[in-house]
């Protein structure tokens, strides 16, 4: 930035926070320009919160980890400071920083309204969540309570009494102390948005399941399940959320496998004895844990709730926008509208299953797995096969339907699966292209990750008959389905709270080595601020993608989306 610009830039900052009544340290703005350019170590994390209150910079006064790949973290990472921002009108400061592989983030400073920032406050908000060095700098992130005997993490809310505290830089000292770690500060949910709201549909689709079938108490059956579960999650061909697996059997002859939202996965005793080799078993589980890791479930939920207004109190930052009196307002209309929306739509996913795209999406990367893990999957297949042999003894046909007329999400037929799965040519990006969007002022506004492509079949839907048929044939024109050539490409979309309200994605256009191809969203998929979502595209093509240099999304105040290196 230009001295003049900065000078600038101060008065502005000076002026516009006498307005608000802050009263901005002088010394404030050059105490954080100085930071830029340094190399700092940023701390590892240690619970499923990204923010961090820091009691010494003022009364809830907190940093807040960004969207991205630097939360959590097992260890410190190396990073160098690339920007700093103070946002005077929500008094917030933005940390943008950057490490060599793992690329850019941003850590935001916050002071309540009342409360000017100082160069005091900034140095110790700044020492809870960087360090100058690699190794041990003096700084005790845990706290002991003397008089309850119960340890926290320094950055919660809830310390003890000064009196009472005894600071500690690692929890291996505490091994000769009587002492228990508190279940808030350490626990460790994935971080991702929504979880509890995933979890409850979780929840839900698990008391579904029960009321229909009986979990096996087979210790053999589910010991044998957590195992080959526990081996394909150790080769998942993509980046795992951190979900708390379980695998279970199902006392029931008719062969099936379920996925509750969350983490639960079970499989019948009917299928599970008719798989004939451990490859078909973790096909089976690979599909299951697709249906989970890619959040299916949620995105039912979210694409059945038509309420705007719910969706927009449910956005992250509905906390500081909206008055204690609208958060009860939403916490009640949670629980009265949703509460049955959620019970309606876990009691399909477990008699229904999921729709058409979803299973196709899951059978992809169940093929993936296999792909990585043994270089073929025909075992997939052949597990397919029985699958729709037991409904052919129930009485399904498999003779296509013009499903799409009542239901586009219908549970597929097989005998359709099975023909997307044995033609499928599929390809894990690697290096993962990246790329991310950036608004007119060069502010990060979401993060596109594109993780996989797929080759296979699909159907483009015709005009189906209309009514009144008779014996000698239709009325008016119409058309049969038709199976093509079917491009997919299944990506990560992140958001930053700069995106400002929620989104619907339409479509995409890809600059490549072939030229611009376009994609289309069939679902539509929602996104809000500081959110997370998986997508599915889809294009008639007959041809995989070459060389991914540039996207083109609209999304929000994203002005121009940057490869990242």
């Amino acid at each position: 930035m230009q001295p003049s610009v900065r000078v600038g830039l101060c008065l502005l900052l000076v002026n516009a926070t006498s307005v608000f009544g802050l009263g901005l340290d002088k010394n404030f703005e050059a105490r954080i320009r100085e930071i830029e350019g340094r190399t700092v170590y940023l701390r590892p994390t240690f619970n499923s919160s990204r923010k961090i209150y820091c009691e010494p910079a003022g009364k809830y006064a907190f940093a807040l980890y960004g969207q991205g790949n630097f939360f959590p973290l097992k260890r410190k990472v190396q990073v160098v400071i690339k920007d700093t921002r103070y946002l005077f009108a929500e008094n917030r400061l933005r940390i943008k920083f950057e490490h060599e592989h793992l690329g850019p983030g941003q850590i935001f400073f916050q002071w309540l309204n009342e409360t000017p920032p100082t160069v005091e406050s900034f140095d110790q908000l700044f020492r809870y969540v960087f360090s100058p060095e690699e190794g041990d700098d003096g700084f005790t992130p845990f706290v002991l309570n003397r008089e309850s005997g119960m340890v926290h993490y320094i950055g919660c809310n809830h310390l003890p009494v000064e009196s009472s505290r005894v600071y500690y830089s690692r929890i291996e000292q505490l091994a000769d102390e009587k002492h228990r770690e508190c279940e808030l500060c350490f626990n460790q949910f994935p971080p991702v948005r929504d979880y509890f709201l995933e979890r409850k549909l979780g929840g839900q689709a698990y008391a579904a399941l029960r009321n229909q079938f009986d979990v096996s108490q087979n210790q053999y059956l589910n010991r044998r399940l957590t195992e080959v579960g526990q081996k394909v999650l150790a080769h998942w061909p993509t980046g795992l959320r951190g979900y708390d697996y379980s695998f279970r059997a199902l006392n029931s002859g008719i062969p099936n496998a379920v996925a509750c939202p969350g983490g639960r996965v079970f499989v019948s005793t009917g299928l599970y004895f008719s798989l004939e080799t451990e490859k078909e078993l973790e096909g089976v589980l690979a599909h299951e844990i697709a249906h989970i890791e890619r959040r299916h479930g949620l995105q039912q939920y979210k694409k059945a709730s038509r309420d705007r207004t719910l969706l927009q109190l449910l956005e992250p930052f509905a906390g500081y926008a909206i008055s204690k009196a609208a958060r009860d307002v939403y916490q009640e209309v949670l629980s009265l509208k949703s509460a049955e929306l959620l019970v309606n739509l876990a009691t399909r996913l477990i008699v229904q299953g999921y729709g058409l795209h979803d299973e196709r999406e899951a059978d992809f990367y169940a093929i993936a797995y296999l792909l990585d893990a043994y270089g073929d999957y025909r075992s997939y297949g052949e597990a397919l096969r029985k699958l729709q042999y037991a409904e052919n003894i129930q009485g399904a046909t498999g003779i296509r339907q013009w499903v799409y007329t009542e239901n586009p999400d219908a549970h597929p037929d097989l005998d359709f699966r099975i023909e997307c799965a044995e033609g499928a040519k599929m390809e894990i990006f690697g290096p993962t292209p990246v790329f991310t969007g950036y608004d007119e002022n060069g502010e990060e506004v979401a993060r596109l990750t594109l993780e996989s492509q797929v080759l296979s079949k699909g159907i483009v839907y015709g005009e189906p008959p209309k009514t009144n048929l008779t014996d000698y044939g239709t009325l008016g024109k119409w058309s049969r389905d038709k199976t093509v050539e079917r491009l997919y490409l299944f990506a990560s979309l992140s958001s930053t709270l700069v995106l400002g309200e929620s989104c619907n994605i339409r479509e995409i256009q890809l600059i490549t080595d072939n030229g611009r191809v376009k994609l289309d969203d069939y679902h539509d998929t929602g996104i809000f601020p500081d959110d997370e979502v998986g997508i599915a595209f889809e294009a008639n093509t007959g041809r995989m993608l070459k060389g991914i240099r540039g996207v083109e999304l609209k999304l929000g105040k994203v002005q121009r989306w940057v490869a990242e290196p």
